[in-house]
Order: C-alpha cells, then sequence, then structure tokens
C-alpha cells in the first residue's frame, strides 16, 4: 500500500491509499484512521476551516478561549456550539455556566417523535446509579396528553396529566404551599 499517492490528473492526494477518490483521502485498514493537527503554542488556536462560496465555518480548539472546542461561524466570527474542557456545552454562547445552556433571541428545543405511536420524554434523576428510583419524567405521548410520572419500584407511575383540552388528572392530594392539601382520593367526601 502507498504511503504518499499523488493523482495529479485529477488533482487528489492519497495517504494510505494508491486510489484517492477525494482531494485528500486518507485511509487506513487498522482499526483507526487518525489525522491530527497540533500546534504547541501556549494559548494557541488550532482549526479546520471549511469553505464554501457563501460561508466559511472552523472546527476549532480555541486557546484564546480557554482552550473549548467550538463550532464556529468564521464568516461572523461567531461560536455556535461551544464544549468547554469541563463539559458544559453552549448552543449561541461561548460561556456555558450549566452542562448544557441555549442562548438566543427566543431559543426553542424541538424534540419530535418519528411516528405517531412514539413518546417524547424528560427524564429527571437524582443519582446517578443503575436505578430509577428517585427518577420523575415528563411525557408527551401519542393524542398529547402531558404526563407526569415517578418512578416507584420497577414501574413509572403517573401522578399528573395535562389533556390538550386541559384537563388535569392527579394521582394523589394536592398540597398548596401553606401546607393546607385537597383529597382527591375516591373516599373523600
Amino acid at each position: 500500500t502507498a504511503v504518499l499517492s499523488v493523482d495529479t490528473t485529477n488533482a487528489r492526494c492519497g495517504i494510505g491509499t494508491a486510489a484517492p477518490s477525494s482531494n485528500l483521502h486518507v485511509e487506513n485498514a487498522a482499526s483507526a484512521a487518525v489525522m491530527q493537527l497540533k500546534t504547541t503554542a501556549a494559548d494557541s488556536n488550532m482549526a479546520l476551516r471549511m469553505n464554501n462560496d457563501a460561508q466559511s465555518w472552523d472546527i476549532q480548539i480555541r486557546g484564546s478561549d480557554g482552550d473549548a472546542f467550538q463550532i464556529r461561524n468564521a464568516s461572523t466570527d461567531s461560536p455556535k456550539l461551544v464544549v468547554l474542557p469541563s463539559g458544559n456545552v453552549g448552543i449561541g454562547t461561548d460561556a456555558p455556566t450549566n452542562l448544557l445552556d441555549v442562548y438566543g433571541a427566543s431559543p426553542t428545543i424541538r424534540l419530535q417523535a418519528t411516528d405517531d405511536t412514539g413518546s417524547v420524554q424528560f427524564i429527571m434523576s437524582a443519582d446517578r446509579g443503575d436505578d430509577a428510583s428517585d427518577s420523575n419524567r415528563m411525557m408527551v405521548a401519542n393524542g398529547g396528553n402531558w404526563t407526569f410520572e415517578s418512578y416507584s419500584t420497577s414501574s413509572w407511575v403517573p401522578t399528573m396529566t395535562l389533556t390538550p383540552a386541559g384537563d388535569v388528572t392527579f394521582a394523589g392530594d394536592l398540597v398548596m404551599a401553606d401546607g393546607k392539601g385537597i383529597d382527591f382520593s375516591a373516599d373523600a367526601s
């Protein structure tokens, strides 16, 4: 196998292949092919820039921004997606302070099931263990009902359901902030 091959007829260069099929073709028969760009200067920026006739985009590590990984619109010099070394991710901000920060004039996050039988779920858990005993979820299922559920023993138990018509069903007592409650059980008088 050729280490470096240049196809001058088609303006192609191959590394690890004698028959490059694109302008730059890197091929490795092993389990991984890695292309490395490296700079050793302090607080330096390393970027891969892609251009077409209208835009320039960079995928980069930006030393001047705390060594953040960024996908950046180079045409407007604005980061669109940032991952800090801490793991915080920002969309529309280069300084996320939470695990996920989304910034914009009217930010919208859309989750959509691929068919009518699917559901969209947000699961919130207070522990990283392998059980879900301290988890809650919000789910929108086929039909448009919002269901709020808590995990109990080995299954999800509905605690509240909100229908598209505005009807609300509670699976227990509704307790107000002052500690007074309303009993919704079947035997309440």
